[in-house]
């Protein structure tokens, strides 16, 4: 099969099955502790009966990151098999060199004869380097520090700052003991699938009494709390943080808002301290 089109006048007839580019032309990789080794496809829109042999280079004014320090491409000559179309270009990464702060990237570039490069397509791509810290329990247990929550500007004036103690699981659920009030604890969870952008879901629970939140008893007395749809939560595993939204009704009275809290998990000292200073805990 092959494809016609015109270009600055001149018609290019090109044979598909032989033209080769990266599968993206970005790639962003979760630098992890012992994940040291990526791979990033190089794809052939067809098959040949022989091995096609190519190159990748790096493209140096075009990279933040540092080869061999940030990463080493461990296969500069690629080779896809007579009958295949795939050919991965091995990554290693050092994740010791890296900070959670950073945004290196670096650009390689298919080294290879004009005609296996699809005219039309990119011949480079953008690899961005993400340190990742995946999700520990120890790291969001124990004794944490409401900083900041939109609930307390609306329903507990009084109040700016709480401090609360918590116990995470293994399945990334961590329970927030008298969350707001005394004998309402909250769970939410870590979802950690994707580690480049962490989030928080919560299953319906009760939040509150509505006695105590707002004086009286509206509907069965229970404030329910859900994960809001439009207002995604995420946590930090390296600054050990978590913004929390909760979406709050009263079956059978309506919708009492979204709030926003911000969570900080501290150590037994800086706990110490501030329960000195007045913040409350219960």
């Amino acid at each position: 099969m092959a494809f016609f089109c015109s270009c600055s006048h001149q018609d290019i007839v090109l044979e598909d099955n032989q033209y080769m580019m990266f599968s993206d032309t970005l790639y962003v990789l979760p630098v992890t502790q012992g994940s040291t080794e990526f791979e990033i496809p190089v794809v052939a829109i067809g098959t040949l009966p022989y091995e096609r042999t190519f190159a990748v280079e790096v493209v140096e004014k075009e990279s933040s990151a540092v080869e061999g320090l940030h990463y080493r491409v461990l296969d500069n000559t690629l080779h896809i098999p007579a009958g295949e179309n795939v050919a991965n270009v091995r990554i290693g990464t050092f994740y010791e060199n890296l900070e959670p702060e950073d945004e290196f990237s670096f650009t390689l570039r298919l080294v290879c004869d004009e005609n296996q490069v699809f005219p039309l397509a990119d011949t480079d791509t953008r690899i961005e380097l993400r340190k990742c810290k995946p999700f520990s329990p120890e790291d969001f247990s124990g004794p944490c520090l409401i900083s900041r929550s939109t609930w307390f500007d609306s329903y507990m004036p009084s109040v700016t700052q709480k401090l609360i103690m918590t116990e995470a699981k293994e399945d990334g659920t961590v329970i927030l003991r008298n969350f707001m009030y005394s004998g309402y604890d909250i769970e939410m969870r870590m979802v950690t699938d994707d580690l480049l952008n962490p989030s928080i879901e919560c299953t319906e629970q009760v939040f509150a009494n509505t006695g105590e939140a707002f004086g009286t008893i509206y509907g069965d007395g229970n404030i329910l709390l859900t994960s809001p749809l439009t207002y995604p939560s995420y946590f930090n595993t390296f600054e050990k943080f978590a913004l929390l939204y909760m979406n709050l009704r009263v079956d059978g009275v309506g919708t009492v808002g979204v709030f926003g809290s911000i969570l900080r998990w501290i150590s037994e000292e800086e706990f110490e301290a501030l329960k000195t200073e007045g913040v409350p805990f219960n």
